[in-house]
């Protein structure tokens, strides 16, 4: 068995096989593979003690906590948090983009075509709608993906910030503004990062400020609200898992009956009728057997092996 192992075992760290599950893997990270987890109630235990007792973590710990995704690629709820509020920028983007850019070109269509004459109306519509259809993509193209930079940017450094100190602080959404700011403007340069860093420092204080005055009044913990947090999604992935479990192709292997065993119980009392036919014919000369083979040939082809 060590030749073997050798014979197969791969020249570079790039990719590598694991033997008897050829999971493979990518610069020596091992690719997310349901078979790959052995224990996973373990794991959500594991990570529900942890969600639990988040104040006994290291800020690193929790940062890992918050940047991971489990075996049915369900986010934590920090990074759902993230999500959600890039999510949420797109569409707001793109619906800003679409109004403007073609408010615009409605306008510069209406200016002008003022003087000219079209020979119908429906040739200014035509036309008026060509122009309006490309606003609305260039619109949602230009806002979209801007709004997406800001909103992760914004969403994951705050995030970020808070599961590592565990409370809300607006000085770590100042930062995350001054961040979003530089990244929004990097195409101006050095002194256009600065002024953009600033500005949405100073932006980013403010939502702080309101993000903690919203957690003072309501009387509810970082820990308590990610824990909350935590049981739903645990709940949303055990309706997932059992909505998933009929469809199982292991229920064959399990014992399970499937639906070709249904098939032929439920087609017994046909087959045992063509055989009861066939003997009562035979008795009384109505259907002639040629040879012993043939009849044993007729008889196991009809009658089902016990």
């Amino acid at each position: 068995m060590i030749w073997i192992q050798k014979l197969f075992k791969p020249k570079t760290k790039a990719v590598t096989f694991v033997m008897g599950g050829t999971v493979p893997s990518i610069f020596g990270t091992r690719l997310n593979d349901d078979c790959d987890i052995v224990d996973r109630e373990g794991t959500r235990e594991k990570y529900e003690e942890m969600y639990r007792n988040r104040s006994s973590l290291t800020a690193t710990q929790r940062l890992s906590l918050m940047w991971r995704m489990d075996e049915l690629s369900e986010m934590s709820p920090e990074l759902t948090f993230v999500y959600n509020t890039t999510s949420f920028s797109i569409l707001a983007g793109v619906a800003y983009g679409t109004v403007a850019d073609s408010k615009k070109t409605f306008n510069q269509f209406l200016e002008k075509n003022k003087y000219e004459m079209f020979k119908h109306p429906r040739e200014a519509q035509s036309a008026l709608q060509d122009r309006m259809l490309l606003s609305y993509m260039k619109g949602a193209w230009r806002y979209g993906w801007r709004m997406a930079i800001v909103g992760f940017t914004y969403s994951a450094v705050s995030q970020s910030m808070t599961a590592a100190r565990n409370y809300v602080n607006p000085l770590d959404h100042a930062l995350a503004g001054s961040v979003m700011g530089a990244v929004y403007r990097f195409n101006m340069g050095p002194k256009g990062m600065l002024g953009a860093g600033f500005i949405g420092s100073v932006l980013g204080l403010q939502v702080g400020i309101l993000f903690w005055g919203i957690q003072y009044i309501s009387g509810q913990t970082v820990e308590e609200r990610w824990a909350e947090e935590y049981d739903y999604i645990k709940q949303k992935i055990n309706s997932k898992a059992e909505a998933m479990r009929p469809e199982d192709p292991r229920d064959e292997l399990l014992g399970i009956k499937t639906d070709t065993d249904k098939y032929l119980e439920e087609r017994d009392w046909f087959r045992d009728l063509i055989i009861s036919i066939t003997d009562w014919g035979k008795e009384h000369g109505m259907i002639r057997s040629s040879t012993p083979f043939s009849e044993d040939c007729t008889k196991n082809e009809f009658r089902k092996v016990e």
